[in-house]
């Protein structure tokens, strides 16, 4: 994952709120690769430290942009709830669109359901003229209860 921009947009740099989130996300990631360089393995932290920072740049919608302002501002001064709010965000929203790595699963092998031909095929079987007077339909009734 590439590393957060230097600053946040040009239509966000007026709002003190958008600015100390960032400048939050911006401290941490620099903390991170520092310590990444000196051997310390903090790849998981770096992804998650750097979703909340490209959200404030991304953000959908100007209530989707205060939600993640107001998250990141809570955490502030606590790096280990920032990496967990990252991971949140991952967990709940980038996984879902991540490749499967597995095997396609087979097919289910549910019956569809019968062809309208068959059905009124079905329906022509089971149907009797209507009888035209009182013997036919007592014929037709006793038919019934020797079946």
């Amino acid at each position: 994952m590439s590393p957060l921009p230097k600053e946040l947009p040009l239509q966000y740099r007026h709002v003190p709120k958008l600015v100390s989130a960032y400048d939050t996300c911006l401290r941490v990631e620099k903390d991170l690769r520092r310590a990444e360089k000196i051997g310390q393995d903090v790849t998981k932290q770096l992804v998650y430290i750097r979703i909340p920072g490209f959200l404030l740049h991304h953000s959908p919608s100007h209530q989707g942009l205060k939600t993640v302002e107001v998250e990141i501002n809570a955490c502030a001064g606590e790096d280990t709830r920032l990496f967990q709010l990252g991971k949140d965000y991952f967990d709940h929203y980038i996984r879902a669109f991540r490749a499967s790595k597995g095997p396609i699963p087979t097919p289910s092998n549910y019956p569809s359901r019968p062809s309208f031909g068959k059905i009124a095929d079905m329906i022509n079987d089971t149907l009797v003229e209507a009888p035209q007077s009182h013997a036919d339909a007592k014929k037709n009734a006793s038919l019934v209860f020797v079946l």
